[in-house]
């Protein structure tokens, strides 16, 4: 399967304007400067060698080889800068940047092989399309659809505004397969949260929940349910005390916690967290307005501050273990900055 068809073609683009200007070379740079550690190895190479040499050749080879791209890269300023009294150039910063827009609008995959294939779902993207959200033009399936080739099935939801490990079956006979280990919770699911307060100790909340109906979606269903059995275990990572006020003391706390449901209940780890009178931060429903508004104003993060960090589980055709991480997005890791927090990690 070769997947990233556009960006392909844009890298064959880019050879053909290098090729056309003149600047594509037919002697190799020596080892020790293609060795630099330097971005864009600029104590080494020139921009147009570090095209040809070292950017082309290592994308192509990743792509070939269904490697995830990295992430988040972006290279159109530093060829800007370099090229900027080079009017001739400018046809080729007109494919870098399209190169760059390419790759922002691509789906990491944080896990990949002939069965399942697995991203980093952005915050704010619906996992598929709804009739419910008529005037979204984004979804995680249809996105990833199109940017390996083929069809994908979900094997478990995310909500919408929370972001992490997102999880499709490549068939819809592996989806059949995999999704009774999810909806019978065989596997460790581990998010990560900012809350308000400070958490001193771990523990396990066992407190049922009821069916959290839509409005809209749920309009005809029963209404008086009886509460579900929904568990979830919490342990405290970090906490801080920031100089801003949002009641009646002139600062507030906040702690970053590692969370582990053990159901899998309708937003279960935001409905308990609220329960234990520490909301997430950017919860619109659950949770606190003053709180979101700090964080929004002061702190620049417009998002629920809830993130699937990892999920480990029994391969059900290799019958390993598999553990799959998504990283943190840069709200989450300026705030870790800020905080001066470790940054949690969860790789295998």
């Amino acid at each position: 399967m070769k997947q990233d068809i556009p960006l392909l073609a844009l890298l064959d683009e880019l050879e053909l304007q290098m090729r056309a200007l003149g600047c594509w070379q037919h002697e190799m740079p020596s080892s020790q400067a293609l060795a630099s550690i330097e971005p864009f190895a600029i104590d080494t190479l020139e921009p147009q060698q570090w095209l040809q040499w070292v950017f082309l050749p290592k994308i192509r080879a990743m792509i070939n080889a269904q490697q995830p791209l990295p992430s988040g890269f972006s290279m159109a300023a530093y060829f800007e800068q370099s090229w900027q009294q080079q009017a001739q150039f400018s046809a080729l910063i007109a494919v870098i940047r399209r190169i760059d827009q390419e790759v922002a609008e691509m789906l990491e995959i944080v896990y990949q092989d002939e069965y399942f294939i697995a991203i980093n779902k952005p915050a704010g993207m619906l996992v598929h399309r709804s009739w419910l959200d008529k005037h979204e033009t984004q979804f995680a399936m249809q996105t990833l659809r199109d940017q390996i080739g083929q069809h994908v099935f979900p094997l478990h939801r995310l909500d919408r505004p929370t972001s992490g490990v997102l999880v499709f079956g490549l068939s819809s006979e592996i989806a059949a397969k995999m999704m009774p280990i999810f909806a019978n919770h065989e596997m460790k699911k581990t998010y990560h949260a900012v809350v308000r307060g400070w958490i001193e100790e771990g523990g396990r909340l066992d407190y049922a929940l009821k069916v959290d109906l839509d409005k809209i979606a749920d309009k005809f269903a029963k209404q008086d349910q009886e509460a579900q059995e929904a568990i979830t275990d919490y342990l405290p990572l970090a906490k801080v005390e920031v100089p801003h006020c949002t009641g009646k003391f002139p600062t507030t706390r906040y702690s970053m916690v590692e969370l582990s449901p053990l159901t899998g209940r309708k937003h279960q780890l935001r409905r308990h967290m609220a329960h234990l009178r520490h909301p997430i931060v950017g919860d619109t429903t659950h949770g606190e307005g003053r709180h979101n508004r700090l964080f929004n104003n002061v702190y620049d993060s417009h998002r629920l501050l809830l993130h699937a960090s990892s999920l480990e589980f029994i391969h059900p055709y290799t019958q390993q273990k598999i553990v799959i991480s998504a990283g943190f997005d840069d709200t989450w890791l300026k705030l870790c900055d800020e905080f001066e927090w470790p940054v949690p990690n969860h790789k295998a």
